[in-house]
């Protein structure tokens, strides 16, 4: 049985160990989180944290049914008090994955191939009672990878 492709993806963000160092701690774990970082998450006491998204994972298609692929489009943000630490770790996921395929997470996530298709930056106003601005580095990939081929029956 192959991971999910967002099991492999979370694994292969925590293996890069430039991101590893920048990012805070949750729980005793890298601070990565699907969707959206936690109310609750400090970032002044535990430090930046990181988010992902998979917008869509449609599966590629010839006349006769799937060839194996499937493509996710997948949204990386990284948030801190301090845009150096946010772009620095955006930088180094970029180093790690674009372009290069191989195998993620616990090998049975076979990527083709990462292409950046966007890279921004936000800023959020502090809350009530604060003057730390936020800032957020955003990439967004187009990640191929294999599938397994639906077996007619």
């Amino acid at each position: 049985m192959s991971q999910f492709f967002e099991q492999a993806l979370v694994a292969k963000l925590q293996a890069i160990p430039e991101l590893a160092a920048i990012l805070g701690a949750w729980n005793n774990a890298a601070a990565i989180f699907k969707t959206s970082v936690p109310q609750t998450y400090d970032y002044g006491r535990n430090g930046p944290a990181l988010t992902y998204f998979v917008a869509e994972k449609p599966m590629g298609h010839v006349l006769t049914g799937s060839d194996g692929t499937a493509v996710a489009n997948t949204m990386l943000a990284v948030s801190s008090y301090s845009y150096g630490q946010s772009k620095t770790a955006i930088e180094a996921i970029w180093n790690d994955i674009d372009g290069v395929p191989g195998q993620w997470g616990d090998g049975t996530c076979e990527i083709i191939s990462v292409v950046q298709q966007d890279d921004s930056d936000q800023v959020t106003e502090p809350k009530a009672g604060s003057d730390q601005w936020l800032y957020a580095c955003v990439c967004e990939y187009r990640i191929f990878y294999r599938v397994s081929i639906p077996s007619l029956v």
